[in-house]
């Protein structure tokens, strides 16, 4: 028998995903560059939010690593307060300066599906993932919107499954995975 996969609803809203899962780069160090990241963490940051992520950038001596994750926390903000040609251009220079931070990529992935550049979000999301970062559950979360959006129901469906077990006590994996419906038909023989 074939099992086929179904989804039930409406497509994920990747609205919905800015809101929470974002994965902020902890910074080594202090100053403006730690107060960026602790900013990064709001859920809700003001434009004001901004001014530290600018000054450590501008004037501190940072490590290669610090500022790629300062220019991080400075697209999360951006991000939030839908920014999101801002935080891609942050994203993209953070990548530029350490290639091996898989958060760079995933938070690169969500400003693209909100700028509705499925593909290169799920481009974004493979290079992300493979890197191991630290917070994959929401990598897998929006790579099963990335895939949902662009028809790969089957993608989508193990995407979504893979969140909910890397991360089993965040809801939105699960209320995502309570859409679908596996079914069964009996195979064709000739």
């Amino acid at each position: 028998m074939n099992r086929i996969m179904t989804r039930i609803g409406a497509a994920a809203l990747c609205l919905g995903i800015a809101g929470t899962a974002h994965a902020a780069t902890n910074i080594i160090g202090g100053g403006d560059a730690e107060n960026c990241y602790e900013a990064a963490k709001l859920p809700q940051p003001g434009a004001i939010a901004l001014a530290p992520c600018n000054r450590a950038l501008a004037e501190e001596s940072l490590t290669q690593r610090d500022r790629a994750a300062t220019l991080v926390n400075r697209g999360i903000i951006r991000m939030r307060l839908g920014q999101f040609d801002d935080a891609i251009k942050d994203y993209r220079a953070a990548i530029r300066l350490q290639s091996d931070l898989g958060d760079s990529y995933i938070n690169l992935a969500l400003a693209l599906v909100h700028t509705r550049q499925e593909e290169a979000a799920l481009a974004a999301l493979n290079r992300g993932l493979s890197l191991n970062p630290s917070n994959a559950s929401v990598g897998y979360y929006t790579r099963g919107t990335v895939h949902e959006l662009l028809g790969n129901v089957p993608a989508a469906f193990a995407d979504y499954q893979r969140a909910a077990e890397l991360a089993p006590d965040w809801a939105e994996p699960r209320a995502q995975l309570s859409r679908f419906r596996i079914i069964s038909r009996p195979r064709m023989t000739a």
